[in-house]
């Protein structure tokens, strides 16, 4: 199985992940952002947020664990 990340399925993923996170935080009450708010701020920040928001240290690190929470099953399609 090919488990490299061409750039429009990570693009894709990343949206997928973004929206999950707020999704969560949504449904913890964490505040009024709708996904879509949620992912709006996110495009203005770097990938170095993302690693950061993912526990990851690396944009490689990064690549494996949205490979890893792809093919886990733990996503909804935006």
């Amino acid at each position: 199985m090919n488990t490299t990340l061409n750039p429009e399925l990570r693009e894709q993923l990343l949206v997928a992940l973004t929206n999950q996170w707020a999704s969560m935080a949504e449904a913890m009450d964490e505040g009024d952002f709708t996904p879509e708010d949620f992912y709006a701020i996110q495009q203005t920040q770097s990938d170095a947020s993302l690693i950061s928001e993912s526990g990851c240290n690396t944009d490689d690190e990064l690549n494996q664990f949205i490979n890893d929470w792809f093919y886990s099953g733990f996503w909804i399609a935006p």
